[in-house]
């Protein structure tokens, strides 16, 4: 059975929510999630979730840079949930129905973030749903206020001259570019790990930011992985008998039907800038044709 005609145990009763939050659709946000010790299982709709303990993302975060550098682990962290942020404004539009508006539909991205539990967002400014969110002119603020990120990079890494939630800039700018169809870049101008009382972002179309690039570096794909060794000592260049072996491409793609690799997502999105089929901002950013 595939995911998407999985669905929650019928049996299972929407759990009694308590909620303090002053945001719209929170209870009916809230009752959607439905817990299965039976099953060892927790759903969101028919979306099956994990619980995550703050230390345990504090600790990932810490092992990824750690291991990566600081640099490959943000931009790591901000792609993974640029695409979650992706996804959650799909399935929010699906949900809403032809009758939802843009409204309704950014002020269940805020609820969403906040229940799962990365921070509170609160509207700063314009806010990010008063202005056409597909005009050229399009700017959004808003407040993030108790963010897990910056608390678990301060307690870390102590206060800083960088902003450090990846993860709900990410998130945030994934969601606003599916619900405007087209790349909007979010930018953290303000962050508690800085020193700043709160966390405060920056909303525009990708064309809107002189200095984009500084930004879309985190979010597009990066290169394919290099050759991988696992060991051993050999010459069946298998990689367990010392020769390198390649990363198992088959995971990272599919096959034609002459069962030749077809190149990965990272590596169509890697033209050469001077090419004339050099995709555009927003092929590059949101997977499709401009």
């Amino acid at each position: 059975m595939s995911p998407a005609e999985r669905k929650p145990p019928s049996v299972i009763e929407v759990p009694r929510v308590v909620v303090d939050l002053k945001l719209p659709q929170v209870r009916e946000l809230a009752s959607r999630l439905r817990f299965s010790p039976t099953e060892g299982r927790i759903w969101v709709d028919d979306q099956r979730a994990v619980l995550l303990h703050g230390d345990t993302f504090a600790t990932l975060r810490e092992e990824l840079i750690a291991a990566l550098g600081i640099e490959v682990a943000r931009g790591l962290l901000t792609r993974i949930y640029y695409a979650t942020g992706q996804r959650d404004a799909e399935r929010a539009w699906k949900k809403g129905g032809p009758q939802a508006s843009m409204r309704e539909v950014l002020n269940a991205g805020g609820v969403m973030h906040a229940l799962q539990g990365w921070l509170l967002p609160e509207h700063s400014g314009p806010g990010l749903a008063t202005m056409d969110l597909r005009s050229d002119d399009y700017h959004g603020e808003a407040i993030w206020k108790e963010s897990l990120e910056d608390e678990v990079h301060i307690a870390a890494h102590g206060i800083g001259n960088e902003a450090v939630c990846w993860t709900a800039v990410g998130y945030c700018s994934g969601y606003l570019s599916i619900c405007a169809g087209r790349p909007i870049l979010v930018r953290e101008v303000e962050c508690r790990a800085m020193g700043h009382a709160h966390c405060r972002i920056v909303a525009r179309p990708v064309a809107r930011w002189d200095d984009a690039e500084d930004d879309l570096r985190y979010i597009e794909p990066m290169a394919p992985p290099p050759v991988r060794v696992f060991g051993g000592v050999g010459s069946h260049g298998d990689g367990m008998h010392g020769e390198p072996a390649a990363w198992p491409t088959s995971r990272l793609r599919g096959r034609t039907a002459a069962g030749d690799a077809e190149p990965s997502p990272a590596e169509a999105g890697m033209a050469k800038t001077d090419s004339a089929d050099t995709p555009d901002t927003t092929e590059r950013i949101l997977g499709t044709s401009a």
